[in-house]
């Protein structure tokens, strides 16, 4: 090879050193390294903050819609057994179960001529609520069964809280206490006539009568056993038969409002049991349309408890109230409804239809 080429090669090689050498030096003054790797500046930092907190925001609404959307439907699918356990009760005894006496009341059992306990009283004759009565209908015959009524008040069945709103609630002390009870945050369906039974499209069979007749599918029973002292109520015990609007078009159960003020317990229709009967925390009327857990939370709680009506149904969720017909379908009603055609929904044989 000529030694001038050789030479050239040699300053071109030379040449191409010195340019990496100064292209390394202007990166190193970029990015120095720490630790054997490159550091980060805080600007780039800041840049990725930013990008994360804005890719939660707009991930967190939609997290929070699938878990609504998911605890909705278990919401529905509670409404659905019990609808269920309703229709195998009317199978059984030929009558949907009742709303019982009165919430005061003690619960009514069978007694053998010499006094011993042989089991619980059934349809007109039981006076605790319509929860208490599908006990057998949903797997717990042995909790309907007990004969020590304290009990069977303490204990946690399934099939009675919304996960929208709250977990198994005690209230009234503390749990396990002589007082505390399991809230409840479903209902029977009484009807459109609110609980006095007020007189409404000449469904009472005497109109000079005084009776609380109720046009819903969970009504009041005048008790047969001797003794009772409640008063009379001209409410018959409720068969297919008798929902003459359709099966399809009769609300079952549903699920009530209670004020988002007071979802552990302590407003009109919340404070007692999931087993007792007659009472607003156990049936409901459509006095009003469904009305959302937010509905008066706009005032101090010292101004909502106390005064004003906790007898219609609701729920808590944000956009619609669930509920089951007899048939054992289950819809949803947007707050929006209309109310005399929800009313219609609650009445069992009005002859109309609902929305």
């Amino acid at each position: 090879m000529p030694a001038h080429n050789l030479r050239g090669w040699q300053r071109q090689f030379r040449n191409a050193r010195s340019a990496a050498v100064c292209s390394k030096s202007r990166n190193a003054a970029v990015r120095v390294p720490v630790g054997g790797r490159l550091a980060t500046t805080l600007v780039e930092l800041l840049v990725v903050l930013a990008i994360v907190g804005i890719l939660i925001s707009l991930l967190l609404p939609a997290v929070q819609s699938a878990r609504e959307a998911a605890r909705r439907t278990h919401c529905m699918n509670t409404l659905k057994q019990l609808a269920i356990a309703a229709l195998l009760h009317e199978g059984t005894h030929k009558a949907f179960p009742t709303a019982g006496w009165g919430w005061t009341f003690p619960r009514e059992v069978r007694r053998g001529d010499s006094g011993g306990y042989l089991g619980p009283a059934i349809l007109g004759d039981q006076s605790w609520g319509w929860r208490y009565q599908l006990l057998p209908f949903i797997e717990h015959a042995d909790l309907w069964a007990l004969e020590n009524d304290f009990a069977i008040r303490a204990a946690k069945p399934p099939l009675i809280s919304c996960p929208s709103r709250r977990p198994t609630t005690f209230y009234g002390g503390e749990e396990g206490g002589i007082s505390s009870t399991v809230l409840g945050d479903y209902v029977g369906n009484g009807g459109d006539t609110g609980e006095n039974g007020l007189r409404t499209l000449g469904l009472t069979p005497d109109p000079f009568c005084r009776c609380r007749f109720q046009t819903g599918t969970i009504i009041w029973y005048e008790p047969n056993v001797v003794g009772a002292t409640t008063n009379p109520l001209k409410n018959p015990l409720v068969r297919t038969n008798l929902i003459t609007d359709g099966t399809s078009r009769t609300m079952l159960f549903g699920e009530k409002y209670v004020n988002g003020l007071w979802t552990q317990g302590g407003s009109w229709g919340d404070n007692a049991g999931w087993y007792v009967g007659r009472s607003w925390d156990t049936q409901r009327f459509a006095v009003l349309r469904p009305r959302p857990d937010t509905y008066l939370t706009d005032r101090p709680a010292s101004r909502v408890q106390g005064n004003q009506q906790y007898n219609f149904f609701g729920s808590a969720h944000p956009t619609a109230f669930n509920c089951v017909m007899v048939d054992g379908s289950v819809t949803a009603f947007g707050y929006d409804v209309d109310g005399i055609a929800f009313a219609r929904v609650c009445n069992r044989r009005d002859g109309g239809v609902g929305p």
